[in-house]
């Protein structure tokens, strides 16, 4: 990417600078509504895979079983690092 296009995030820290790149603009955080949504999507998707895998395991399917509690895991993860960024999003700056 060309320097005069490039933008770091606005919450990056810099360990050393060559040259000054812009900082990128803080994104607008999301309306409450919409964070209610993304939740309770991401909770029924949970409850739903749950579900199935505990299916899966009454039938012997283990292979599926562990492929789904692996999914499983990246949604629990995915969840709380989209968590975690909302909040963020909604403190006060730190000073420096």
């Amino acid at each position: 990417m060309p320097l005069d296009r490039a933008e770091r995030p606005a919450d990056s820290r810099l360990l050393f600078q060559r040259v000054g790149v812009p900082l990128a603009p803080m994104p607008q955080p999301e309306l409450l509504e919409e964070r209610r949504e993304v939740a309770a999507q991401r909770v029924a998707l949970f409850w739903i895979m749950a579900l199935g895998s505990a299916k899966f395991r009454l039938r012997g399917w283990d292979v599926a079983v562990h492929a789904m509690l692996t999914d499983l895991r990246a949604q629990v993860e995915g969840t709380t690092c989209w968590s975690a960024r909302a909040l963020a999003l909604h403190r006060p700056a730190r000073p420096g």
